[in-house]
């Protein structure tokens, strides 16, 4: 297809071209990137370094701080990703030796992308850096909190913090396997554009928990799966149904902030023009029965309240509807 959007003029639908799946990111995927880097890849410590002193703040040693924690110049680094103690788990742990004193230096590495902190968590990594001085495994340390430029306005608690977008521009190739890598940070810096910072939100938490017992008194125990209540944050506002009528693959969405119930699906679902169940609004009633979808009109919206969007593609409304109205193709995800 040469074009965003492909028409389909025997069923007078709009269907939205489908762009190439990427997998979700999380915090432990770009510690994944971070290890394969400093083990594999003699330039990026240095790069690292010279992007963490943009802000440092004073290290807990007399010398030029900017001079201790330069990496000599025969690379050495040695990697370690989660790293657990009895003062809980550091993400990455690089270590590599001083140009100025030949020292060991580690560097203890916080990942975030939208996750909040943890009680007492910078604390923690300086305790951390500590215990390794006492045990000999490193005479200088420094601790770096990674994560979006909007994520924090300092440190907080740490020596220095890195933003992915500056991590972003070492992947500058334009090989296979570095636009790879590049790809995972700009996706992790787009979920985190899209849902902000994961703290609790009191009032977003009250409301799922009002959402969830409404959907108790309404559904009977086991005839569909709903959002429990649980802690939420801000924007955590999409709840997902199961099982019932819904056919298996599919899930119904409801997104009270936009005002809209989508049904999505996954590979379980036949995306075939045939399949009558993106005709849904078209069937007659003996159609629908006959193709087991009945159940579905408790879970979609009435088809006189406007048109219809199910998964990404426009379903116009019977005639004598779709003439009063006009209808707009919906790019949502």
């Amino acid at each position: 297809m040469n074009s965003e959007y492909e028409s389909a003029s025997s069923m007078g639908a709009v269907i939205q071209t489908l762009t190439p799946p990427n997998s979700p990111v999380q915090e432990h995927h770009i510690d994944f990137l971070l290890e394969e880097e400093f083990a594999c890849n003699s330039v990026f410590l240095d790069f690292f370094v010279e992007a963490a002193k943009e802000h440092f703040k004073p290290l807990p040693i007399k010398a030029d701080d900017a001079k201790v924690i330069q990496p000599c110049s025969e690379w050495n680094c040695k990697v370690i990703r989660s790293v657990t103690t009895g003062k809980g788990e550091t993400d990455v742990l690089a270590i590599y030796h001083s140009a100025d004193t030949a020292s060991r230096v580690a560097i203890l590495i916080e990942n975030k992308i939208r996750a909040g902190f943890q009680k007492d968590q910078a604390e923690r990594y300086w305790e951390r850096g500590e215990a390794g001085k006492k045990n000999k495994e490193w005479e200088l340390y420094w601790t770096c909190l990674i994560s979006p430029e909007k994520y924090a306005k300092d440190n907080p608690g740490f020596h220095t913090r890195l933003c992915l977008e500056k991590l972003a521009t070492f992947f500058s190739g334009e090989d296979e396997r570095t636009r790879f890598k590049l790809g995972v940070i700009q996706r992790a810096l787009r979920r985190f554009a899209e849902t902000g910072l994961q703290i609790k939100d009191e009032t977003m938490t009250r409301f799922r928990a009002f959402y969830a017992k409404e959907a108790a008194c309404f559904f009977a125990e086991g005839e569909v799966n709903w959002p429990k209540a649980r802690d939420a944050w801000w924007d955590d506002t999409w709840f997902n149904f199961k099982g019932g009528g819904i056919p298996l693959g599919a899930e119904i969405v409801h997104k009270p902030r936009a005002g809209f119930i989508d049904l999505a699906a996954n590979g379980g679902i036949d995306f075939a023009h045939g399949n009558p169940l993106w005709r849904y609004y078209e069937l007659r009633p003996d159609e629908i029965k006959k193709h087991g979808l009945q159940e579905l009109s408790e879970y979609l919206p009435s088809d006189e309240a406007g048109a219809n969007v199910i998964s990404g593609a426009m379903i116009p409304a019977p005639a004598s509807i779709a003439s009063e109205r006009s209808t707009t193709t919906s790019t949502r995800s």
